[in-house]
């Protein structure tokens, strides 16, 4: 259920990502069958986010019980969706922990891997990991 609840609440960090597309990055159509291949601007991204519907399993890093919002930024690197703070409920940033940045790394369409930096009294400080894996369907 923890998985649910990262995954749901990386899903719906994307909505405020901006709606416009840098025109430099490739498309995630030139690239189909292959997400890790992808230079995700704000509309690829979403689109791929939207496709990990599904169960999954998370190894690694666990749940804080807030919720900070994360806002889609760029990054040049193939397969990388990066997200950086963009406020959040049921803390406060300057003293709280909290997952403050991170990047998701496609490294195929049913395994992801995560590297999230993790603040607590206003400083960075652990930087959980893990991996996502898509069950199969039985």
């Amino acid at each position: 259920m923890k998985t649910l609840a990262c995954l749901t609440i990386l899903l719906a960090a994307v909505f405020v990502v901006p709606a416009r597309a840098w025109a430099d990055a490739p498309s995630a159509g030139t690239t189909v069958g292959h997400p890790e291949l992808v230079v995700y601007d704000a509309a690829s991204a979403f689109e791929f986010l939207k496709t990990l519907t599904g169960n999954w399993e998370r190894t690694g890093g666990h749940d804080q019980q807030n919720a900070p919002v994360m806002k889609f930024e760029k990054s040049d690197k193939p397969g990388e969706i990066k997200f950086v703070f963009h406020g959040g409920t049921n803390f406060d940033p300057k003293t709280d922990t909290h997952v403050h940045e991170g990047v998701m790394r496609i490294k195929d369409a049913n395994t992801i891997e995560s590297n999230f930096v993790a603040y607590s009294d206003g400083k960075p400080g652990a930087t959980p990991k893990g991996v996502l894996k898509r069950k199969s369907a039985k």
